[in-house]
């Protein structure tokens, strides 16, 4: 189920939500961090600038969750997903992209990530959302 409204809406563990950033852009990170840092609910512990340096973050952090971008060095976010699939089941993965087909669509559910977002749509309440879907209900 999705939920409208900000991020700090959304249910979050007592300490907050540990995410890993990774995308090859500098000033796109840097504005998804603003995103995140401006709630108590999530916590950037991490950023990675390819696919590669993601995963080692991930093994050495265990995150909650990646958001990642598709199209970067060191490994796409395709591949960052079927590996945190494979290696770290708990860890979940939000893709964020320029590309909007189906074929993408269906590669990302494929390889366990839990939304899609493109990148021109992607705001506070798209990412919340996306959020919602990909971290557990509190009981």
């Amino acid at each position: 189920m999705f939920v409208e409204g900000p991020i700090s809406q959304i249910q979050r563990k007592t300490a907050g939500y540990r995410v890993i950033l990774a995308d090859d852009e500098p000033p796109f990170r840097l504005w998804l961090r603003s995103l995140l840092d401006g709630s108590s609910e999530f916590k950037v512990v991490g950023e990675a600038n390819s696919g590669e340096e993601a995963l080692a973050l991930a093994s050495s952090l265990l995150p909650d969750l990646v958001i990642t971008d598709v199209d970067m060095p060191g490994g796409d976010g395709f591949e960052l997903a079927r590996l945190l699939r494979d290696q770290l089941p708990e860890v979940k993965v939000i893709m964020v992209s320029g590309h909007t087909g189906r074929a993408f669509q269906r590669l990302a559910r494929r390889e366990g990530v839990v939304a899609l977002i493109p990148k021109v749509k992607l705001s506070v309440d798209a990412l919340a959302q996306a959020l919602q879907r990909a971290l557990p209900e509190e009981a």
